[in-house]
């Protein structure tokens, strides 16, 4: 009777975790295409500088594995926020947001497609000297239509903690590793600003998207 009840609970177990591994319909992955385990804790400690400043990069996309089309939002707890004039940029699921102190953020909506690509998390943590951030990113199932300024979280599908930390004095100069490479900024609308604009900061506030080396990094100025 003993090992009968035994079996049971050890069924009921493994059961209960396949169920949980079939809710998640996203997954986390690293620059490489490895899956990142539900419920980690990430440390960040890469500084870099592409000529927007010393930033952290999460280096994570999501990937959509149920195959079929995902609705979903993103619940960003932050949770720890040290260093002068240091801020997190969040770029993702929909609209770029930037914090520069500790609370809680619920995004958009945003329909994640069955056969899209891997999408970027867009999510950086900058700081002037040294800092600190820790958010924990939580992923749901939403109804809500993408209109919505606030969605509404269902079901949780995965969860990640970030904790970034870095200090200038190691950064990485990528503008001096690549240093034929040639950025191009443009509005979020379309439309072309210029080339090899360093300093973001001379810009009207607004979005911006900033191209290079293959790739599009979305950048608020004036927040």
């Amino acid at each position: 009777m003993k090992r009968f009840l035994l079996f049971s609970v050890l069924f009921c177990f493994v059961s209960a975790l396949s169920i949980h591994a079939a809710n998640r319909d996203l997954v986390l992955v690293d620059a490489n295409g490895k899956e990142i385990k539900d419920n980690v804790t990430l440390n960040l400690n890469k500084v870099t500088d592409n000529g927007f400043g010393p930033q952290i990069n999460s280096g994570l996309f999501v990937r959509n594995t149920s195959g079929k089309d995902v609705n979903f939002m993103v619940v960003a707890d932050i949770q720890e926020m040290k260093g002068e004039n240091a801020y997190l940029q969040m770029c993702f699921p929909s609209a770029c947001n930037v914090f520069d102190k500790k609370m809680k953020y619920e995004s958009q909506s945003r329909n994640f497609r069955a056969k899209e690509k891997d999408a970027s998390l867009e999510t950086e943590f900058f700081i002037s000297k040294k800092g600190s951030c820790v958010v924990v990113l939580k992923f749901y199932t939403t109804k809500s239509p993408a209109k919505d300024e606030k969605a509404v979280p269902l079901r949780l599908i995965t969860t990640v903690k970030l904790k970034f930390s870095g200090d200038v004095m190691g950064v990485e100069n990528v503008e001096n590793a690549l240093p034929n490479t040639v950025n191009e900024v443009w509005t979020a609308q379309g439309v072309f600003v210029g080339r090899n604009i360093l300093d973001l900061n001379s810009l009207p506030k607004g979005l911006y998207v900033v191209k290079q080396n293959g790739k599009a990094t979305k950048v608020v100025v004036g927040q």
